[in-house]
Parts: structure tokens; sequence; C-alpha cells
């Protein structure tokens, strides 16, 4: 499978590139590597700033890995799953160093959760982002309610949350979801 999130700090900036092709579905894995980074990064004081990037051209993220979800047999392990991505998102959510969510592509599900845990949120002109999965009959399970409703009007989050649309990246620019 090779390397989940890749790695190159130069100039005090940590580049962290997702590579899980084909659609960088946040696996369990993935999470737990992007944890282990978040810790490293929160106590190198060389490190002043982490970018989070792609490697795919088309994905920033798709989401949770549905392989995984559909494992998932009971409440309890639903609800272990999802607090442990909360507690990951979290951690970035609240680092003392920025995180910049550098967004190409569909960045859907838990990974607009994921982008909307960075503080600035970059997006390139061919990104979409939103929460595709209430069409699944699924809800957001890392935060990215909280998150969204904290960054848009109650109505264009709302909207946004019961509809599971996608926004272009122009319409997020202009909703100030990314710069």
């Amino acid at each position: 499978m090779g390397t989940l999130i890749q790695t190159l700090i130069e100039d005090q900036t940590a580049l962290w590139t997702l590579n899980h092709p084909p659609v960088n579905a946040l696996s369990k894995k993935l999470l737990e590597k992007l944890d282990l980074l978040v810790d490293q990064a929160n106590a190198d004081p060389n490190i002043r700033t982490v970018v989070l990037a792609s490697g795919l051209q088309t994905y920033f993220a798709a989401g949770a890995d549905i392989r995984e979800l559909q494992q998932i047999s009971n409440k309890a392990e639903g609800k272990k799953y999802a607090e442990r991505g909360q507690e990951i998102l979290q951690k970035i959510e609240s680092a003392s160093k920025p995180f910049i969510a550098a967004v190409e592509g569909f960045c859907l599900g838990g990974g607009f959760e994921l982008a909307l845990a960075c503080h600035f949120r970059i997006a390139g002109t061919e990104a979409h982002l939103g929460l595709p999965e209430v069409n699944l009959g699924l809800i957001p399970g890392f935060g990215g309610i909280q998150r969204l409703a904290g960054k848009l009007t109650s109505d264009r989050a709302l909207h946004l949350m019961l509809t599971g649309k996608h926004l272009p990246a122009e319409e997020a620019l202009e909703q100030g979801l990314v710069t």
C-alpha cells in the first residue's frame, strides 16, 4: 500500500500529503497515522505550520472507508469509531500552530470534516466540498456538523447538512468556507 501520509518538513512547515488511493478514504490506519503526526508536530518546536494536501488529482479525501464502516456490527463499535475520529480532529482544531487544508478535487464526508478541523482551508478551482453521507442515511461522525455550523449561517449549514449537496470551490469561497 505504501505510505498513507507522506511527510516533508521544509522551512519550519510540515507538508503532509495524503496517499491512500483511489480516493484517500480515511481508514483506521490513516487516522492513526494522522494522530501520530499531529502529536509529533505539536511537540516539535521546529514545525510552525502544517499543510495537509493530497497526492491524488481528483480527491482531497472522500471520507470514511466505507468497507470499514460496513464491518461495524453494533452501536458500541460505531460510537468508538466516531469518538476516535472526533478525538483526532479535535487535536488538529486545538493545536497551537496553524493547520492548513490545501483542498484539490473532492473533499467529502470525513474528508470535509478533516478540512473543517484545520484553521484555514485553501481550495483549488476544481474543489468540491460537502457532506454526502446524509444521502446514505449516515450523519457526519467526526464533529463536522458542529464545525460547519460555526463557520456558516445556520440556514446555509443546515442546507448542506440535510441535502448532502456539494459546494464547488467558487461557492465555498463566497460562503467563507475556503480562501
